[in-house]
């Protein structure tokens, strides 16, 4: 990874016209370096879609963290209100579970970000070197009286293949990452569920305990 940017650093920093003065075939030396700038940029495209793609899913991850977060301590409160403490502890520590997963994920956005920014920059650098030296391959060629057709050529596959990434970067549906509850997650998660529907329950039953039912007394006298 290290040499790779040593690489970049050094074809974007180059200077073409030094280069070209001093080199015994100018056009061969021209057409070498801009398809070492086009095999660069190719790489680094492939690079970009895959730190996009790593984005978009620490990105999903930290909103179904944040869910279960606030789903924890919505149960916690269901367990408390059954008098059920231990239950109620055990969703406040699933919570701070998910609270530590959410502050790691953070720290991964940064990077990924960071690593997405450089990569962007890096492409656009190499494609204004690659516009400098395409031009003057071209004018190259002119003044040796060659037509240009290999290097069209080459010029039209590259750019072919950084148009197949680019549709490819705009038809790519991002997975998202999984946050899979842990077994003891999920048996806190069904205990409070069921605390929750007992409670439902009994509430109801104490609705119908309570008083005459009028609806029923009408139904018998239309009888």
């Amino acid at each position: 990874m290290l040499r790779a940017a040593i690489q970049l650093k050094d074809i974007v920093s180059s200077n073409v016209t030094a280069l070209v003065e001093s080199a015994a075939n100018p056009s061969k030396l021209l057409h070498n370096l801009q398809r070492e700038i086009e095999a660069s940029i190719i790489a680094l495209e492939s690079d970009k879609r895959k730190a996009e793609q790593r984005l978009a899913d620490l990105e999903a991850r930290r909103y179904q963290t944040q869910f279960r977060e606030a789903d924890w301590g919505d149960q916690a409160k269901v367990a408390m209100d059954a008098g059920d403490e231990a239950l109620a502890r055990q969703a406040l520590l699933a919570r701070e579970d998910c609270r530590q997963l959410l502050d790691n994920t953070e720290q991964n956005l940064k990077t990924a970000k960071s690593e997405l920014e450089s990569i962007s920059k890096a492409v656009e650098e190499l494609n204004i070197k690659r516009e400098d030296v395409r031009q003057r391959s071209a004018d190259q060629l002119a003044a040796d009286g060659s037509d240009g057709i290999c290097g069209s050529s080459a010029h039209s596959k590259t750019d072919k293949r950084l148009d197949k990434i680019s549709k490819l970067q705009r038809r790519a549906e991002f997975a998202t990452d999984d946050v899979s509850p842990s077994i003891s997650e999920v048996a806190v998660s069904r205990d409070i569920e069921e605390m929750r529907r007992e409670r439902a329950v009994q509430e109801e039953l104490d609705a119908l305990r309570g008083g005459p039912a009028p609806k029923k007394s009408a139904r018998r006298k239309s009888k």
